[in-house]
């Protein structure tokens, strides 16, 4: 029998601040730099909640950004397990802005990504499966049940239609 874990169990935290090297000519940081901090963040906890090391990304479904980080902010990242099926496991990432001194938090994104649990021979493995404890948490599980639905329907109507011509835009 697999084991169970709640969100809490697999919940990781971590915290960044940005560097002159990780800014773009608008004096922001570089979008590509923080969804690598996601990637980051998501793939310790699919590792966390698995129980396993070798997790690979599936989907990358939403990364929402809603204020620029700049030069010297801390960020700080929190990903957790919202929704697990046989080997897969969605992750959500919270990106926050963190003022040290006021102890006060901006949201500045948000991203969903889905990782598989693979064994040594790169086969999916099973995961624990997923008990939300708080309100918090079975919102999250809802919300990302409704996600995977979506995801479904839109890979099926992908493949019903026909694949269109590659073009060359040269």
């Amino acid at each position: 029998m697999l084991k169970k874990k709640s969100p809490r169990d697999s919940t990781i935290t971590f915290r960044k601040c940005i560097q002159p090297d990780e800014i773009n000519l608008n004096g922001s940081l570089l979008s590509g730099v923080l969804m690598s901090w996601i990637g980051d963040a998501a793939c310790l906890a699919a590792q966390k909640h698995s129980e396993v090391s070798h997790v690979v990304t599936d989907i990358v479904d939403q990364i929402q950004f809603f204020s620029l980080l700049r030069i010297g902010d801390q960020v700080l990242l929190t990903a957790s397990t919202d929704f697990v099926s046989n080997s897969t496991m969605e992750i959500s990432v919270l990106v926050e802005r963190d003022a040290t001194a006021t102890s006060e938090r901006q949201i500045a994104a948000r991203a969903f990504m889905t990782f598989v649990a693979m064994n040594s021979a790169s086969q999916p493995l099973a995961v624990p499966r997923l008990v939300p404890e708080s309100d918090s948490d079975l919102i999250r599980y809802n919300d990302a049940r409704i996600r995977v639905k979506i995801r479904r329907r839109m890979n099926a109507w992908l493949k019903e239609r026909p694949t269109p011509e590659l073009r060359s835009y040269s």
